[in-house]
């Protein structure tokens, strides 16, 4: 069964060949990563569904269902921590299945690099943490981590921003993170046969979309937004009505 990104690229190409306009599979798969981020900025930011008079967050996950709903595919997990042999391995298994979660290093003294597609934490915890891990703003990790009173230990650890990264306070060797991850870039392969014949699709090798099949008709219509492809406005409005009758 071929991969969503196939779907998608064919439900595009027939849309636009009754205009007689073809969109090389190239063009098609940086054009859908432009989609694809688009619409999860969309999300992540988006306010205009909150109540009158509400403060308005920065950040629309958890804040709304609909909207941590769209945003879910894109929850990702990962441990860093001191372990050797997890380190080698690069990741750890979580839940059933085969589902795994990487696994980076913690340095002794608790700086870490965040991932390369990190948006937005949702969770930290450590395995000796009694309450929720504290993020300390940048005007209060002195005083803090100075305080005789109520300092970082291994049931209350904190965290606090550095160059590169972020630094652990309280002694734990390992730290759980769930957070927000840009969406990864879907890859449409194809082979070239000999001679003048079109473009095969490549299964094996391309890399679906991670939205999910309800957001296939957002992607297209922002698909049709993109510079590159050249679009006439006539063109764009006609696929995007098509797009609308079929409920987009």
């Amino acid at each position: 069964m071929a991969k969503r990104i196939f779907d998608l690229y064919r439900d595009m190409t027939q849309m636009l060949g009754k205009y007689r306009v073809y969109i090389k599979p190239a063009l098609f798969e940086d054009a859908l990563h432009f989609a694809s981020r688009g619409l999860f900025d969309e999300y992540y930011g988006n306010t205009k569904d909150y109540r009158p008079g509400k403060p308005l967050p920065r950040v629309a996950y958890q804040v709304t269902t609909a909207v941590s709903d769209a945003l879910h595919p894109f929850r990702r997990e990962v441990y860093f921590g001191q372990d050797a042999a997890k380190l080698a391995a690069g990741s750890v298994p979580v839940g059933p299945g085969a589902q795994t979660a990487a696994y980076r290093e913690l340095a002794t003294n608790g700086r870490f690099a965040l991932p390369e597609d990190w948006v937005h934490p949702t969770a930290w915890t450590t395995p000796e943490a009694v309450e929720d891990v504290q993020v300390l703003d940048d005007n209060e990790v002195t005083t803090t981590l100075r305080s005789l009173v109520a300092p970082p230990d291994l049931e209350h650890p904190m965290l606090s921003v550095v160059p590169g990264g972020m630094q652990l306070h309280g002694g734990s060797a390992e730290l759980y993170a769930a957070y927000l991850g840009f969406p990864r870039r879907a890859v449409y392969a194809v082979d070239y046969p000999a001679g003048d014949g079109p473009p095969v699709y490549n299964d094996t090798n391309s890399v679906d979309v991670e939205w999910p099949p309800a957001r296939d008709n957002q992607l297209l219509t922002r698909l049709l937004q993109y510079p590159a492809l050249g679009l006439r406005d006539q063109v764009v409005q006609a696929v995007s009505q098509q797009l609308t009758d079929r409920g987009a």
